[in-house]
């Protein structure tokens, strides 16, 4: 009997060995493997990850100018593995087949290619994006079978009249019609600058009716040395079309008109050439008691010349008696043709109605030597702007005489004289020179000939 006890005591001893050399093994997985616990941990920090599929983030370009090259940016992320290659698939409408090109990395994760400009008849293009990591894996943003769609966006259309020639600190209005055939305008603006300047000014043209935009140069932006400008349109896909451009804007010539010269000026300068003549080795006498008389009877002529005048008058009477000669003929004018001013005689027509004046005494004709278009429109806006339209009947008639008896061709000035003068005989109860006058303006000579036939109404008959 103790012999079984004594085996039994054995046994229990031998698997409680066995169970305790099993319990220290499997407890630690480095010494099942022969190798220390820091060991161990080495070994898994170099053990190769798992691999991760690469994720496309892709803004699809909707609309774009097809006839230029399409930028296409991509962001590939892949930080488990590396990118073999990326492409970007494209193929216009009505080809089968997708042609490629390569997406660059730039910096980080952001690659870029560019679709190449196509035809001006292609209105659509399908692609997509493929990209293969380094275990051959492909995953596509879009597909062969589902491409992504750019469809052709075109430029917004400029119709702008250049303008050519503005007049010197004066506003300059930019007027063009802007529309848009496949998007909408978002932005129109125009670039200005004084010629000779680097940097252009920029001012927004404000959207007026149907097509149309406008906006005004300032006029201390209009400088004698030349004005230059584009025009800029901008869709709501970013899509641009100028009307001139900041490498060739377009030129703006700016005239500086001449210093002002007034009647009493005028009459000097005359008096001078005059003087000037008939102390030449061919004097002409007849012209020069034609001028002098003339300047002599206006009420403006400077006191100092009054003497000067009368002296030359007979100095003239006295070599004419010498020898019989043949009636004078009226002289000849020679007017300069220059260009005509920007501002008319109709902004000034205003406000005509006054109390008159007395009633003038007749003068000769006014002096007919040489004079600029300009300095003739200068004597006509004196006239209106200060004498007729103020009830200076009289002064405003001694200036407006020597304009007709120009007979100069210009659009304007006559018939626009003849209406002044007839509204100032009006005034005076002279009715029928006003009648005379007024009869004639034309459509071809004057922009007032219905102003001139409300006038004679008013003329008692």
């Amino acid at each position: 009997m103790s012999t079984w006890y004594n085996m039994i005591f054995l046994l229990v001893i031998l698997f409680s060995s066995s169970f305790l050399v099993r319990s220290e093994t499997t407890t630690s997985p480095a010494n099942q493997l022969g190798v220390s616990e820091s060991s161990t941990d080495q070994q898994k920090i170099t053990e190769p990850p798992p691999n991760q599929t690469p994720v496309i983030t892709h803004t699809v370009v909707v609309r774009a100018d097809l006839q230029q090259p399409i930028p296409i940016s991509v962001e590939i992320s892949n930080s488990m593995g590396e990118i073999k290659n990326a492409k970007v698939f494209y193929r216009p409408l009505g080809n089968s087949i997708f042609q490629t090109v390569d997406l660059s990395r730039q910096s980080g994760d952001l690659f870029t290619a560019e679709i190449p400009a196509q035809d001006e008849k292609v209105i659509r293009i399908a692609y997509y994006i493929s990209v293969t990591d380094a275990q051959g894996e492909e995953i596509t943003h879009g597909s062969r079978n589902d491409p992504n769609q750019i469809l052709a966006n075109r430029k917004p259309v400029i119709v702008h009249t250049e303008i050519t020639r503005v007049r010197l600190d004066s506003p300059v209005s930019v007027l063009a019609e802007i529309t848009d055939s496949t998007e909408r305008v978002v932005s129109a603006e125009v670039f200005h600058r004084t010629t000779g300047d680097s940097l252009f000014n920029r001012l927004e043209l404000i959207f007026q009716s149907g097509k149309i935009f406008e906006v005004e140069i300032p006029a201390p932006a209009v400088q004698a040395a030349g004005l230059e400008y584009y025009i800029s349109a901008t869709d709501n896909h970013g899509l641009v079309s100028t009307h001139g451009s900041a490498e060739e804007p377009h030129q703006v010539r700016v005239r500086v008109p001449p210093p002002f010269v007034s009647f009493s000026q005028l009459l000097r300068q005359t008096h001078d050439s005059m003087v000037n003549q008939l102390n030449s080795q061919e004097p002409n006498y007849t012209l020069g008691l034609s001028q002098l008389t003339a300047i002599s009877k206006s009420s403006l002529l400077p006191s100092d010349l009054i003497s000067s005048c009368q002296r030359w008058i007979s100095v003239c009477q006295r070599e004419l008696a010498r020898k019989p000669v043949a009636p004078p003929s009226r002289p000849s004018v020679e007017v300069e043709t220059v260009s005509e001013p920007s501002q008319t005689p109709a902004q000034l027509d205003e406000g005509v109605e006054s109390e008159p004046s007395p009633e003038p005494e007749e003068e000769a004709a006014l002096p007919t030597e040489t004079y600029t278009i300009e300095q003739l429109v200068g004597i006509y806006t004196d006239a209106v702007k200060n004498y007729a339209m103020k009830g200076q009947s009289e002064e405003a008639i001694n200036r407006l005489k020597l304009i007709v008896e120009l007979q100069i061709n210009h659009r304007y000035l006559m018939g626009n004289s003849y209406f002044w003068l007839g509204v100032c005989h009006r005034r005076l109860g002279m009715y029928d020179k006003a009648i005379q006058y007024f009869n004639g303006v034309t459509n071809e000579n004057s922009f007032k000939f219905k102003e001139a036939q409300v006038q004679l109404g008013l003329i008692p008959r």
